[in-house]
């Protein structure tokens, strides 16, 4: 695409859109930000060029509060994209990058040169599919979200193209019938001042081993626990850090070994992470997983579920692992073997470290730039 092409950008919230905007603007394009979020959350992005619809997630977020958070949380898509169909300005010649769920009823009115769908998971039937069969394992209800099922379609099959973060995101939507030359991989970055490593370890003790993120089915916190839950304390400290999934307390409350703590801030995250030896990453779906990067960035080793998009990260081995999901008995026996081999351990520290350079926030916008010039004139 021409440096002065025009592209309007639309987020339910944050996401990467500071960043895709960043590199548009960077690249002379004039880019233009939508969103939920107030201003402030994107300070290196000029005021004039934000424009907010704050009620929208004000509503969404008064609704957690409350016994029926998917509602809001509907209402938050319509209308946030009612306000997308209602004030954006019509211009046929410009470009138009949308996160799934909150495009519809903008892409129902097509009037933009290229329309592309940013999709941060895999298909959105594929990961209904994938959730139904693991909170059924686990014995927790699950109720597929036909409004957003319904809608995420509808967005797929009227956009011109689709961007997701890893292959792993790019093969759901070939297996669910897509033509693959609609869609384009933008792997996610990590902030590289932030999160850096500490190599220094003490002889003997236990291999400390940690997961952030979501606590949920989802993630696949019960496999992680189930394979570190024979491990004397003395071999292993596992150490969960994380917002509890509604209803999921029911399955931690099974185990008694890991230490759970709250979310925390990035900093503080990281300061936590530099102690640790291990990040452990069991999910049964994920369109990438973000934390995986910021883990290797810290100098972790990565035990990585295959059914991760940031599995795309690791070469098995050498500077992390990739294991299958579901099964406790591959990341206990990988557990093991770290425990036995701690100059191993070191050295694919510094490999993952070194590994993660290639995935600052820079190379996500090259990727980026690469998407669009790739894309059909």
């Amino acid at each position: 695409m021409p440096n002065n092409a025009v592209f309007d950008v639309a987020v339910g919230g944050r996401f990467h859109a500071d960043y895709m905007v960043e590199a548009l603007l960077e690249d002379g394009s004039a880019a233009n930000l939508y969103t939920t979020f107030p201003y402030t959350k994107f300070p290196t992005i000029p005021r004039e060029r934000i424009h907010s619809h704050l009620i929208s997630e004000l509503v969404f977020r008064a609704g957690r509060f409350l016994p029926f958070e998917n509602k809001t949380n509907h209402l938050k898509m319509t209308s946030f994209g009612k306000w997308l169909a209602l004030n954006l300005p019509t211009n046929e010649a410009s470009h138009f990058i949308g996160w799934s769920s909150f495009a519809l009823e903008l892409l129902r009115k097509h009037r933009y040169a290229t329309t592309i769908l940013e999709r941060d998971s895999t298909h959105i039937v594929s990961q209904m599919k994938a959730l139904n069969d693991e909170y059924h394992r686990v014995g927790l209800p699950f109720e597929p979200d036909s409004f957003v099922v319904e809608r995420e379609l509808e967005e797929y099959s009227l956009s011109h193209y689709l961007f997701v973060l890893s292959e792993n995101a790019k093969q759901s939507f070939v297996d669910e019938g897509h033509d693959p030359s609609r869609i384009f991989v933008t792997p996610l970055g990590v902030d590289l001042k932030t999160f850096r490593p500490n190599f220094s370890r003490q002889r003997g003790r236990a291999l400390k081993v940690i997961y952030f993120g979501a606590l949920s089915v989802r993630k696949g916190i019960h496999t992680l626990l189930e394979a570190t839950q024979g491990f004397k304390k003395s071999e292993l400290e596992l150490v969960l850090v994380g917002e509890i999934e509604s209803g999921y307390d029911k399955i931690l409350r099974r185990y008694t070994h890991a230490m759970i703590l709250p979310s925390l801030s990035h900093t503080k995250l990281s300061e936590l992470a530099r102690e640790m030896d291990v990040f452990a990453f069991p999910s049964i779906e994920d369109g990438f997983g973000q934390t995986t990067v910021q883990a290797m960035a810290s100098g972790l080793v990565s035990l990585v579920s295959s059914s991760a998009g940031s599995s795309d990260c690791i070469e098995s081995g050498v500077d992390g692992f990739v294991l299958p999901p579901h099964d406790a008995n591959p990341w206990q026996e990988k557990l093991r073997w770290a425990i036995d081999h701690p100059n191993e351990i070191s050295a694919i520290k510094k490999r993952a470290a070194d590994k993660a350079s290639q995935f600052s926030w820079k190379n996500y916008q090259h990727h980026l730039r690469h998407s669009l010039a790739a894309l059909p004139k």
